[in-house]
């Protein structure tokens, strides 16, 4: 593979995103097959701090569900104003396809319109940075989502926020109208160990550089299992040894990892300031190493 290409697919911003690096998200996908295949469809919930790989993992589930027949729209939440349950569904109506343009006396009624079409084609509506608008959501609404649920088997919704769900969503009085009654919560975690590994190998092995796969445990040790620090280290040990004049040379990888974190230093701090104090210790005992690297940035 041209180095170039694999240097861009390592970006800050695409990392993760291509088919051939998403490693350690299987098990993610399997658990998530509710919303692209089999003849009912079940809603779910992914949540996990920012940059945890929460939008590459629904890219997979779209692709596998347009695969499937089903229509898939994609609605960004995060810039709804107001937050609210009616601004959602009119953004949702606004980024339906034309022939997909439903009638109706009401907005309610046009969506539920836009809705019942999943009776011949599934449909898989995906809302991402959903956690303002999912504050808002009172009894009647959640009603309304659940009421569709049941009656339209091929209607489906995944729902992406930062914030664990029962946190934000009103656990309402009657437990049969609760949306997260329906709703697989699925929590996005650090890559592990193998998939830092898998991960080195797959970049090593398109590169030619074989020496890359066997510093793995220098990332892991370094940035922990974060996706998006853990494309930046490698994306820079990748170029320094794809690009040293001199085979032989040894790379100081630590400091090349150490620099690579600045680059990444807020979401470094994003991603370790929402773990729990039980979670941070157990990471290989690398926050001190972590910290360290950013502040020499």
């Amino acid at each position: 593979m041209d180095s170039d290409h694999v240097f861009s697919l390592l970006s800050v911003k695409d990392g993760m995103t291509d088919q051939r690096y998403f490693v350690g998200r299987q098990q993610d996908v399997s658990s998530l097959s509710g919303c692209y295949c089999l003849d009912q469809r079940s809603f779910a919930w992914v949540h996990g701090p920012r940059r945890i790989g929460k939008s590459s993992l629904a890219q997979v589930i779209m692709d596998k569900a347009e695969k499937n027949n089903t229509q898939v729209l994609w609605v960004d939440a995060i810039d709804i104003e107001p937050p609210n349950f009616t601004c959602l569904l009119e953004r949702v109506l606004a980024f339906a396809e034309p022939w997909m343009k439903p009638a109706g006396s009401t907005l309610k009624k046009r969506f539920e319109n836009l809705v019942k079409t999943s009776n011949i084609k599934p449909i898989l509506m995906v809302f991402d940075e959903f956690d303002r608008v999912a504050l808002n959501l009172c009894m009647e609404e959640q009603v309304f989502f659940r009421r569709m649920a049941q009656q339209y088997r091929g209607w489906c919704c995944l729902f992406i926020s930062r914030l664990p769900p029962q946190g934000i969503v009103e656990e309402v009085t009657d437990a049969n109208s609760r949306l997260l009654g329906i709703c697989n919560q699925h929590l996005v975690r650090p890559l592990e160990r193998r998939d830092v590994k898998d991960f080195c190998r797959r970049v090593a092995e398109d590169l030619g550089q074989k020496d890359l796969e066997d510093l793995h445990v220098d990332i892991r040790k370094a940035v922990g299992g974060f996706p998006v620090a853990v494309a930046a280290a490698l994306k820079s040990l990748a170029i320094a040894i794809t690009m040293r004049e001199n085979p032989e040379d040894e790379l100081d990888a630590n400091e090349i990892i150490a620099k690579s974190a600045v680059g990444v230093s807020m979401e470094l701090e994003g991603y370790w300031s929402s773990l729990s104090p039980v979670t941070r210790s157990v990471l290989l005992g690398g926050a001190r190493k972590r910290q360290g690297a950013v502040s020499q940035g």
